[in-house]
This record gives C-alpha cells, structure tokens and sequence, in this order.
C-alpha cells in the first residue's frame, strides 16, 4: 500500500517492469510481454482513465506499476482517488513526472496525501541506464560522458596503457584476480520471512488476531507467512509492526530486513514512530493523527472488528 512520485525524463528509459505511458490518444504499457501494451483509447486525460488503468492493473493481477503523467490531468482528484484505493489494495503505485519543478510545485498537495517523494526524487534508475555519449569539439577521440547523481555531464578519459619495463618488449604482467568466492565470506544477517516468523511465535498471538488488528487481508498474510520472498508494501509493514505491538527498536529493525526504514523526515513515519516509542497501539488514535496530517491512514477499518 504506497503511492509515490518522482522525476523521471524519459519514460522508456525506466527499468520498472511496468509503466503506463500516454501517446496519441492511447494508453500504452512498457516491458511486459504478459499483458496487451495498449489496454485502451480515451478522448482526454481525466480521472476516468486513471480508473481505466487501476481497473486494467486489477483485471491482470498487477500489484506494482507506475503511471507517466502527461501534465494535463487534475493531479488533486487523481491523488485523492489513487490515496483511498490503497487503504483497501495491496498495492504499490508510482506517478513520474517529466517536468521536475511540478514536484516543488504539488509539494503540499503531495504531502496531504501522504504520497512518498524520494530523496533526491529522480528516478534511480535513469542514472543506472541512461548513460548517453557526447562529442567534444577537438581534433582527438570521441570521450565518453555519463552523468552523475547531480545531473551534469561528466567526461571520463580513457585510461592510459601501462609503461613498458626496461630492457623489456612486453608490457608488465596484470596481478592475478582474485576470486572472492574463495577467499571472503559473507554473512548474512536473518532474513524478513525469517525474523516476521520469529517475532510472530515471540508475540504469542493468534495470526487471526493479528491480521485483522493490522487491517490486512487474510490472502496477504498467509502470502508473507508461506513465501519466503514475499515483502509486503512498506504501509502494510508498518499495519503489521503495530498490530504485532512490537517496540520502536524491534520495529525497526523488521524494517530494515525488508528494505525499508523509518524516517524523522516523513511525516507519516514520525506519527508512528511516536506511538511506537510509547508503545501505544491504537490504531483509531494513530490514524485519527495521520487524517489530521493529511497522511495515508493505515490498515485499520471500522468493519474488522
């Protein structure tokens, strides 16, 4: 359950698997030989074809996607949408943008509606695939450039040749490479399905008790407890830490397991860190907190108990 929105120049140059892209009147799809890359037409840009595309995402079991803005959509009714959507959905929904001062611009709208914005919020993975080339205007080689976390563009010279010995034809002979399979070992510290089990037994709590007091379907709780690679959405983690009223330390550390962490910079993180450190578990009163922050509320409904 996360909605994000982040910078992002060129759609095609995403690594995500699935991105939902706008082109002459049609809703295309990238990287997916699964589903059909053009789920359908529409005359305008409105909320009605986010619904479309959110509707098209469930139809094929798509649990994690990102939508390309075209800048024209009314991103306050879309935001409203998309944030109720995910109180009932395990899902995780991306927005990119092209235009990176419409991040500066929405940063309110933004946070109303606890939407995560990375920090720097240019998409990673433009910076890890998208390495173009440039000419300089010299008598000499082409030099490669790349461009670094900061958007400029960088040459990189080409390394020099190693000096040949004296009194020798040959340059010196390369160091052997070492095989670090054979030499180092690594540890690894204990896994997120592994530690949710152990602090699941350590609770003493019935599963059943658990799950509804966290909000989460019975579907994705047997799904994290039986698949060893399943990791739930950041917002489901945190239902979870609270319906397992574990303390703000274990919390953490749980998180970190799954890839995720707890940040004093984030609103919604703050509230929960709080009621974590006092061990309050109340989720009326922590979600009555993030309403009152315009953060997204957690897991928790009226008709669970």
């Amino acid at each position: 359950m996360s909605l994000y929105f982040a910078y992002t120049p060129n759609v095609k140059t995403r690594k995500a698997e699935l991105v939902f892209f706008f082109e002459s009147n049609r809703c295309h799809l990238t990287h997916s030989d699964r589903v059909p890359r053009i789920p359908f037409e529409f005359e305008n840009i409105d909320l009605n074809t986010y619904k479309k595309i959110v509707a098209f995402a469930e139809e094929h079991r798509l649990s994690e996607y990102e939508i390309m803005l075209s800048g024209n959509e009314p991103l306050e009714e879309i935001l409203k949408f998309l944030s109720n959507y995910l109180l009932d959905n395990d899902a995780s929904i991306g927005l990119l943008t092209s235009n990176i001062d419409s991040i500066d611009l929405n940063r309110e709208l933004l946070e109303r509606f606890g939407v995560t914005v990375p920090n720097p919020y240019v998409a990673r993975d433009f910076f890890e695939n998208f390495a173009p080339t440039r000419q300089k205007e010299t008598r000499g080689p082409v030099e490669a450039g790349f461009i670094d976390a900061e958007g400029a563009v960088k040459v990189c010279k080409k390394p020099k040749r190693p000096p040949v010995c004296p009194g020798s034809a040959e340059p010196p002979k390369r160091k052997p490479k070492v095989n670090l399979n054979k030499t180092c070992a690594i540890e690894l510290d204990e896994s997120f399905h592994d530690k949710f089990i152990r602090l699941l037994i350590e609770s003493g709590k019935e599963n059943v008790e658990i799950y509804k007091k966290a909000g989460v379907t019975r579907q994705v709780f047997s799904k994290i407890i039986s698949d060893k690679g399943m990791i739930p959405t950041k917002l489901t983690l945190i239902s979870l830490c609270i319906g397992l009223e574990l303390s703000l330390k274990a919390a953490k550390e749980l998180m970190i397991s799954a890839g995720y962490s707890l940040s004093r910079s984030i609103m919604l993180d703050a509230i929960v860190m709080k009621y974590l450190r006092e061990e309050i578990y109340d989720f009326e009163l922590i979600n009555s907190e993030l309403d009152e922050y315009g953060c997204q509320l957690l897991g928790w409904h009226p008709r669970d108990n």
